[in-house]
């Protein structure tokens, strides 16, 4: 009696330390945070319409964050790529802007930019998920082509936007020597400039404070030379376009004139009357019409003298 006894009690024991192991384990995977399966750079996010959008990383600064893309356009279209808006950590941003125009054939970085201190109002300050869409359209029609499903991004390690530092002056750029400007695209071909700095230290070429892809552009030695595309070119408006080569160590700003009608080949087969040549012909119809008025008033007089001669 005394040895049934003790295996009953200890199944006892050993039933209630088993019930309370279950429900601390329980207790503790409700409470406990589940970790965000991270999304490594190189994921693809978006892959349609031979458009592919891919995850590069998250970059912090001082003053903005940024979610590093790759958009490669494997269309027959240039198009334009909107991102919409993002929600970090769960919270609608009032941040987060990003536009960009791909040619077709092309690949390029692009950059949806966090303010920080923004983020910082929405009491923000670690970045562990950030969902948002793309909108795609052609860039020439402005047709729309699709609007993306929404898109959910992981850091590899949840990200802290560094404050915004106290502003402080900006040290004043060197201006570079130019060497050769653009000069001016009449409709064909391509146009180089010429900076007398080491083509190691340039950064970025901008027009109107905006980076230019450098898709649109070569850089080559002696000094710089920086040589725009003819299909780049073909985008540009006729009139003057002020562009900006940025180096490590200060600046060079140079001008691009735009005129299409210049030394244009008339398609009529007509001779051009534009301009000078306007001129010419209105001179050359003028000196005909002074020499058939002079050899008619020289015929007249000879004539009179002739009658009052026979007079």
């Amino acid at each position: 009696m005394i040895k049934i006894r003790c295996q009953k009690g200890s199944k006892s024991i050993l039933y209630i330390f088993l019930t309370a192991v279950l429900i601390l384990s329980l207790v503790f995977m409700t409470s406990a945070p589940l970790a965000l399966a991270t999304t490594a750079p190189g994921t693809i996010l978006i892959d349609r319409d031979n458009i592919q959008i891919i995850y590069t990383g998250l970059t912090v600064g001082n003053m903005a964050t940024t979610l590093d893309i790759l958009i490669e356009n494997n269309s027959s279209d240039r198009i334009q790529i909107v991102a919409g808006t993002p929600q970090v950590n769960g919270i609608v941003a009032a941040t987060g802007f990003m536009i960009e125009t791909v040619s077709a054939g092309q690949s390029t970085a692009a950059f949806v930019t966090f303010q920080n201190s923004l983020l910082e109002q929405e009491g923000i300050t670690i970045i562990n998920e950030i969902r948002l869409s793309f909108g795609v359209s052609n860039a020439d029609t402005m047709m729309h082509i699709f609007l993306s499903d929404t898109v959910t991004i992981n850091p590899a390690t949840g990200e802290r936007p560094s404050p915004s530092p106290s502003p402080q002056p900006s040290p004043v750029a060197e201006t570079i020597r130019l060497i050769e400007n653009f000069g001016t695209w009449t409709g064909s071909g391509t146009r180089a400039a010429r900076v007398s700095a080491n083509s190691n230290d340039f950064q970025r070429l901008t027009l109107g404070g905006n980076v230019v892809s450098s898709n649109h552009y070569t850089v080559t030695t002696g000094s710089t030379v920086i040589t725009l595309s003819a299909g780049y070119l073909s985008t540009l408006t006729d009139g003057t376009h002020n562009f900006r080569a940025e180096f490590s160590n200060g600046h060079a700003d140079l001008a691009l004139i735009v005129n299409r009608g210049f030394g244009a080949v008339p398609q009529t087969g007509l001779p051009d009357i534009t301009g000078i040549t306007i001129i010419m012909w209105v001179s050359l119809l003028l000196t005909m019409l002074s020499s058939v008025y002079l050899c008619l008033y020289i015929k007249k007089h000879k004539g009179l003298s002739k009658f009052s001669q026979g007079g």
